[in-house]
């Protein structure tokens, strides 16, 4: 028969059938990236955990980092850790706890209009949601203790933008 799969050796299939070396790998990108909607995760390591067919976990190992736009110009919520891991129940996010070295800049608002920043930094940070808005922020650190600081409005607006590093991290 003139079908190429019968004719080929399985070691050629597997090596390569001119230089017998492997195949190349497939070429991806440095760091994984995955958007929603306004939101960027990136990390060394990104699992999705499924059940039934229904997203239930995202695990970010590896320089963690997650970045949500707001709904006011140059203003990103941010959390940054060693892994960040966000738990989702009927396709919404309930959860997200960061582990390890944890940073976060959230910014504040009062009757839908900017109120300042807080940002916080802990061993661990854990943030309860409850119909897509964060309704409970948490941090604890034993080892290295929990910093934060809330900053005014009034030291705020105008200076969102350029606090980003060369990897256009913003913590």
């Amino acid at each position: 028969q003139d079908d190429p799969l019968v004719d080929v050796p399985i070691d050629s299939a597997v090596t390569g059938p001119v230089t017998g070396e492997p195949p190349p790998e497939p070429a991806l990108p440095r760091t994984p990236i995955v958007w929603y909607d306004k939101s960027q995760l990136t990390g060394d390591t990104i699992t999705v955990h499924l059940e039934e067919k229904k997203l239930r976990l995202i695990d970010v190992v590896g320089n963690a980092f997650a970045v949500s736009e707001r709904e006011f110009a140059n203003r990103y919520d941010q959390l940054a850790s060693e892994r960040l891991l966000f738990f989702v129940d009927q396709d919404t996010l309930r959860y997200v706890r960061g582990e390890g070295q944890a940073a976060s800049i959230y910014f504040l608002t009062d009757s839908d209009r900017p109120n300042g920043v807080n940002r916080s930094s802990g061993d661990t940070i854990s943030i309860t949601f409850r119909e897509g808005k964060a309704q409970r922020i948490g941090y604890y650190g034993p080892r290295s203790g929990v910093e934060g600081e809330v900053v005014p409005e009034r030291d705020v607006a105008g200076q969102e933008a350029g606090r980003g590093d060369p990897d256009g991290r913003h913590l």
